[in-house]
């Protein structure tokens, strides 16, 4: 939960995201083992996460594909009415990653307009994309 990562945070975050990470890349290996891919659904607020997630896959020759779930500000909040109280954004938040140009998705990765889609159509989405290839080739530095 929120709660127990900013917890764990002790305020600047640094150190939750870097043992996140690590557990992300040993999962993966356990899942990649049985053939299994893992599907990671997260919002990484800090491009360097993504990235470091993304190199630590690399060195275990794990393959790793991002896909950005943009919607519309208005669906957005519309979305958001429907989450439990403790985890809404507001008006406010949808405005900070408006002029945070966070609202665009990360620079790495393949953006998805899920604005009018529901849950499924955008997993359905995803896996058509995958599975045909249509995955921008993503550089990992």
């Amino acid at each position: 939960s929120d709660a127990t990562l900013e917890a764990v945070r002790g305020g600047d975050g640094h150190g939750v995201a870097a043992l996140l990470n690590e557990w992300l890349v040993a999962t993966a290996q356990v899942f990649d083992a049985e053939g299994i891919h893992l599907v990671v659904d997260w919002h990484f607020p800090e491009d360097h996460e993504l990235r470091d997630l993304r190199c630590g896959l690399t060195e275990h020759g794990l393959h790793s594909c991002v896909f950005n779930l943009l919607c519309s500000p208005d669906e957005h909040l519309r979305r958001d009415r429907q989450r439990e109280e403790d985890a809404r954004i507001g008006a406010a938040g949808v405005e900070y990653f408006k002029t945070e140009g966070s609202w665009i998705g990360s620079p790495d990765g393949t953006d998805i307009d899920t604005t009018t889609m529901t849950p499924t159509e955008a997993g359905d989405e995803i896996l058509k994309r995958v599975e045909a290839g249509h995955v921008a080739e993503e550089r990992v530095d």
